[in-house]
């Protein structure tokens, strides 16, 4: 019978006696290959162990501000901390020599704060919602200050724009910031400011012929 190596097993040798005949074919396998790439053959960063030093992650939470929580937990104890957001979690960091202690604060501290996923799909349209809910009513009480006029109303429709553009600006960097820990401004954020002034030179240009026509 072939193997999975491509070895040629016999089917009546003992277990035991067949695994260390496959074992010692695969070690001179591993060697040849050694030999025959030197350079690949090092030993890697962590052969001789890690330094006292050495940064080591003890939690990933997905909220940033339970890993803030858990860093001055840390700080309180003496153990210093970092962090670094990776794949929507914040890592704490720790020296090697500090990990048993930061266990042990760890535990305590998912007691009192525990590490629960973000529910972010209605708190990521709150502002797009509050800005349409204060857009509508402005250009209704412009409208009904300028009654009988209907064409007033078509206020609304820049009230609108401007309305969703803010609310919408302030969702994206509020959500930057609860999952990165960090306001930050990327080319959508960019694109809304961009097209700011010309929702509000548009809201000004219909004023202004509703108010003068």
């Amino acid at each position: 019978m072939i193997n999975a190596w491509g070895y040629d097993v016999d089917m009546g040798k003992d277990k035991e006696t067949e695994a260390d005949d496959t074992l010692s074919r695969l070690h001179k396998t591993l060697n040849t290959i050694r030999e025959e790439n030197p350079a690949a053959s090092g030993p890697g960063p962590l052969a001789a162990g890690m330094e006292s030093h050495d940064r080591l992650v003890v939690a990933s939470f997905f909220d940033p501000k339970n890993a803030r929580l858990f860093q001055n937990a840390l700080g309180k104890s003496g153990v210093g901390s970092s962090a670094d957001r990776r794949s929507g979690k914040t890592q704490v960091l720790v020296d090697y020599e500090d990990r048993d202690s930061a266990v042990g604060a760890l535990s305590a501290h998912l007691q009192d704060h525990p590490n629960r996923r973000l529910n972010t799909v209605r708190r990521d349209f709150d502002g797009l919602i509050f800005g349409l809910a204060i857009g509508l009513t402005c250009g209704f009480i412009f409208g009904i200050a300028s009654w009988p006029d209907v064409s007033a109303f078509a206020v609304s429709v820049p009230f609108l724009i401007l309305g969703c553009l803010l609310g919408h600006l302030y969702d994206r960097l509020r959500y930057h910031l609860r999952t990165s820990g960090r306001l930050r401004i990327g080319i959508w954020e960019l694109m809304i400011l961009t097209a700011l002034p010309a929702a509000g030179f548009l809201l000004r240009s219909v004023i202004m012929s509703v108010l003068y026509d």
